[in-house]
């Protein structure tokens, strides 16, 4: 019974992934040119039990289409440039922007967020004010490990009442814009697409897509 109220936990934490969906907006500020950073991916796989294990190989696959979809997704009236950095500035960079996406969980986060100076000094030779941060972490269970898991939880439902399953994958994509000159975030955007594919081309392609066009859409209001 205590594995079964073990895996029964486990798999609503999965169900949810990360945090809910959050969009938030600093009105009164239009951008016309930015900073794009590359992405910051990190996927994970389910491969024994309910444990998520970074997974190198598919961190670089969505990293690479999410690279390739990324500048084409932004509307032609913003001029965009690709950041580019070392390989030590590229890893903190990544942290930061993977760290943000979680830690944000209330709009009220984002309003009183002030980046740090560790941050800001690594844009001090650009001429950008604003600066585009990309967050795609995700899931997928191996196909065993969906078949097991599965056939556990029913027999979980079955004691508990609860009509769960495991969740085959979920892609979490972040969009958010930093105001190097403020030092504080301009405008995120999250969504959470549960049974979706992290690394596939096609999800990733509509949900930059759609991230994008809203916020840009959101700053022409005002």
């Amino acid at each position: 019974m205590k594995t079964l109220l073990t895996i029964f936990i486990v798999g609503q934490s999965l169900l949810g992934f990360t945090q809910e969906s959050l969009f938030f907006f600093r009105k009164g500020t239009k951008v016309n040119k930015i900073l794009v950073l590359p992405p910051a991916t990190l996927i994970y796989g389910i491969f024994h039990g309910s444990k998520l294990q970074f997974d190198s190989v598919l961190t670089q696959k969505a990293f690479l289409h999410t690279s390739t979809q990324l500048i084409q997704s932004f509307p032609d009236s913003i001029s965009t440039v690709l950041f580019s950095a070392d390989s030590v500035n590229k890893l903190k960079l990544r942290n930061f922007v993977c760290n943000l996406n979680n830690e944000f969980k209330k709009e009220s986060q984002i309003k009183k967020y002030q980046l740090p100076d560790s941050i800001l000094i690594l844009f001090d030779t650009t001429k950008f004010n604003y600066v585009f941060c990309t967050s795609n972490v995700g899931f997928i269970r191996d196909r065993n490990n969906l078949t097991n898991t599965a056939f556990t939880m029913e027999i979980t439902n079955m004691l508990t009442g609860h009509g769960l399953r495991p969740a085959e994958s979920a892609s979490v994509m972040s969009c958010f814009i930093i105001d190097l000159r403020k030092k504080n975030i301009l405008c995120f955007q999250r969504s959470i697409w549960m049974e979706r594919d992290p690394t596939d081309l096609r999800i990733i392609k509509l949900q930059l897509a759609r991230l994008i066009k809203q916020i840009f859409f959101w700053q022409n209001q005002y």
